[in-house]
């Protein structure tokens, strides 16, 4: 898996690139683990051997673009599980203030039926006592 860096720098070589420092221990080892490779060679050295020649510009393999859509991929992934945490947790919090006011109403009916209640008990109790 990429990191960060090894992502922001591998992304810019999608398109052909120059690498602007060769001697980057990020660059060297994308180049490495071949997840770029030389795209074109500078025309200036084109007489000479091809061991000799100076790359001009690089590009990601097929290797390197399957390393740019996973990092892409956990990413996406990484952002959807925090949508829905975020989601989770405010859908939380508004059941939490509906279960407070029907706890509420439910104390107050309760309260009112038993005053209710026992004002009748006490009349029925006059009446018959």
């Amino acid at each position: 898996m990429l990191s960060s860096s090894d992502y922001s720098m591998l992304v810019r070589f999608r398109q052909p690139a120059d690498a602007e420092d060769r001697r980057d221990p990020r660059f060297l080892r994308l180049l490495e683990e071949h997840f770029i490779c030389v795209h074109s060679y500078d025309p200036a050295f084109a007489n000479h051997l091809h061991s000799s020649s100076v790359p001009l510009d690089y590009i990601v393999t097929p290797k390197g673009e399957d390393a740019l859509e996973e990092y892409e991929q956990f990413c996406q992934d990484r952002a959807e599980q925090r949508r829905q945490q975020a989601h989770d947790h405010a859908q939380a919090r508004i059941d939490k203030r509906k279960q407070f006011r029907h706890d509420w109403i439910v104390g107050l009916v309760g309260a009112a039926v038993g005053a209710v209640i026992t004002l009748v008990i006490e009349q029925l109790v006059k009446i018959f006592v």
